[in-house]
């Protein structure tokens, strides 16, 4: 549902959220204290204002003001730690990736002559930072199963190679 919610969200005049975000794992953000969102009434609030927990509240008024959609979960500290094990970067294309998440180590140049002319091709070797996934690899797949996500959250301190392009060179 990652790519759907993305193209909600910049269907706004004034998108609400940007195309890019961080994932935690359902269950390592509840051992941090995270719940899920309560959406209801004003009076609601100050219910649980009472025991608390008005941290959690959202205020729903039908065909008015209904974020439920959202499926909202908040922390109720402000900060919190994360190791890579547990947390995934979003962003929008495999460029924005390689951009953000991946450090250039070293270009590696391959080739081969044919008709006469040397055709090169250069490779970006890059260490990973963090761990991402782009909505543009989420479309093209079709799918972020849990295994997909073990995978993902995997790469971290990985090397990877990446295609840069071609350019003829001609004697």
């Amino acid at each position: 549902m990652l790519p759907e919610m993305f193209e909600i969200f910049n269907k706004y005049p004034n998108p609400m959220y940007s195309a890019y975000g961080f994932g935690i794992k359902k269950d390592r953000f509840y051992e941090l204290g995270g719940r899920s969102v309560i959406y209801g009434p004003k009076c609601d609030c100050e219910n649980l204002k009472k025991i608390g927990m008005d941290w959690r509240f959202e205020e729903f008024i039908p065909n008015e003001r209904d974020y439920s959609w959202l499926r909202e979960w908040r922390l109720k500290e402000n900060e919190i730690n994360l190791d890579t094990d547990n947390w995934i970067t979003v962003v929008s294309k495999k460029q924005d990736e390689i951009e953000t998440v991946l450090e250039l180590d070293d270009v590696v140049v391959d080739g081969d002559v044919s008709d006469g002319e040397f055709v090169a091709y250069y490779y970006g070797k890059y260490e990973r930072l963090f761990n991402c996934v782009n909505i543009e690899e989420i479309k093209r797949t079709k799918s972020l199963s849990s295994d997909d996500l073990d995978k993902l959250l995997s790469q971290c301190n990985k090397n990877e190679e990446c295609y840069l392009g071609s350019k003829i060179i001609s004697p």
